[in-house]
């Protein structure tokens, strides 16, 4: 099935079915944060690197979430990067929470939930975006950067409130293949504070922590 789905992306790309967004590095370029932008360098395919960050992975068809068109990057020096998870209660199969997941963004988030939600196309039953983490992302990691795929109702799930996202074409999102296996160890890329330095969000302004 990966196999024939790695096929599906090839065939769509070259058709120009996938998306609407220019698979060019001016594009995302301008989409990149100033105080990022001359701290990244693109990484081609020959790099032995390029595949490791996983941009297949990265890149979904429509409505399936993800990102559009994956662009694999090195930083140059550490970078702040920013994750809105689920919070300490909420705990998946094995017992972890939605902390150091895959997506992330070199923007600080604001705006109220809903609108982060709409941007980042997040569904709810994926994420509640109820907590703030701030990382910092180490000086030659190698992550996916693109903008938002559209995700549909049947990706969603939420029949009942019937939700689903269009493609963002302006905000960009951070891809961390197995970022939980990169916060440790002698050579960690992702470091993140103890988890009681994040914050609970205010529902109003996600840049604020909730008022007691």
């Amino acid at each position: 099935m990966f196999s024939i789905r790695i096929a599906l992306l090839a065939v769509l790309a070259s058709a120009g079915c996938v998306a609407r967004v220019p698979s060019s590095t001016a594009t995302v370029r301008g989409a990149i944060p100033d105080d990022v932008r001359s701290s990244i360098t693109f990484v081609s395919a020959g790099d032995a690197a390029y595949s490791a960050a996983d941009p297949i992975g990265a890149t979904g068809l429509p409505g399936e979430g993800r990102v559009v068109h994956a662009f694999v990057v090195r930083l140059e020096k550490d970078l702040r990067v920013y994750r809105l998870w689920s919070g300490p209660q909420v705990l998946d199969a094995t017992g972890h929470t939605s902390r150091l997941g895959s997506w992330w963004t070199f923007d600080q988030p604001t705006g109220t939930r809903d609108t982060y939600r709409r941007r980042f196309e997040v569904c709810e039953g994926w994420n509640r975006l109820t907590w703030v983490a701030r990382c910092v992302l180490r000086k030659g990691s190698v992550v996916v950067i693109g903008f938002g795929q559209s995700v549909s109702e049947n990706a969603c799930g939420n029949h009942e409130r019937r939700e689903s996202y269009p493609q963002n074409t302006r905000d960009l999102q951070v891809y961390i293949h197995d970022a939980f296996r990169r916060t440790s160890g002698e050579h960690a890329e992702l470091l993140c504070p103890e988890e009681n330095q994040d914050y609970e969000d205010d529902r109003d302004d996600v840049s604020k922590p909730r008022a007691p």
